[in-house]
C-alpha cells in the first residue's frame, strides 16, 4: 500500500510541475506584455510633450481641435507608440526638428 501511495504521489508531483510550467510561461507572456505597455505609456507620454512644446508653429499636435477630449490625445499617441515597435503605419507624423 505505501509503496502504491507513492507511486500515485509521484504522478501527482509529475503533472502538477508540468502545470505549473504551463502556469509560468503564461505568465512570463503576461508580464512582458506588461512591460511592453508600460514602456509604450512612457514613450507616448514623451511624444505627447515634445508635440506640446510652443518653440515651433507647426506641431504633430496641431491637428488635434479644440473639441478632442484628452483621452483621445493619449490614444493618439499610445498608437502612435505602438507603431514604432510594430511594422504598422501612422498618419501622426514628425512636423518639425524637434519632433524628428
Amino acid at each position: 500500500r505505501l509503496m502504491r501511495l507513492v507511486k500515485h504521489g509521484r504522478r501527482l508531483m509529475s503533472a502538477l510541475r508540468s502545470e505549473f510550467e504551463n502556469t509560468r510561461v503564461i505568465m512570463r507572456i503576461v508580464w512582458l506584455l506588461l512591460v511592453l505597455v508600460i514602456v509604450n505609456h512612457f514613450i507616448s507620454c514623451a511624444w505627447y510633450s515634445i508635440g506640446m512644446v510652443d518653440t515651433y508653429d507647426v506641431r504633430w499636435t496641431s491637428f488635434f481641435s479644440e473639441d478632442d477630449t484628452f483621452a483621445y490625445k493619449y490614444a493618439t499617441s499610445f498608437h502612435w507608440s505602438v507603431t514604432q515597435f510594430t511594422p504598422a503605419s501612422m498618419e501622426v507624423t514628425p512636423a518639425n526638428l524637434l519632433e524628428r
